[in-house]
């Protein structure tokens, strides 16, 4: 990535950001979106999470408005 590019993508909302990356997975049994599901790891991994159980036990202890701003 160019400077350039970090500059303008530093300068948006994390959600929007992670909104813009493509979703890998198949459609068949896709639940949540990406960027819901990308939003709750980087901000568990923020708050010090250190695996995906930690990161979901700090997902279910965020509150509902919380929640609507992560997606």
């Amino acid at each position: 990535m160019s400077s350039s590019t970090t500059t303008a993508l530093s300068r948006q909302p994390l959600v929007q950001v992670l909104r813009s990356v493509t979703d890998p997975r198949d459609r068949r049994g896709v639940r949540h979106n990406l960027s819901t599901v990308l939003s709750l790891a980087v901000t568990g991994v923020l708050a010090g999470c250190r695996s995906l159980t930690a990161i979901w036990e700090h997902a279910t202890d965020l509150t509902t408005a919380d929640l609507e701003a992560l997606g």
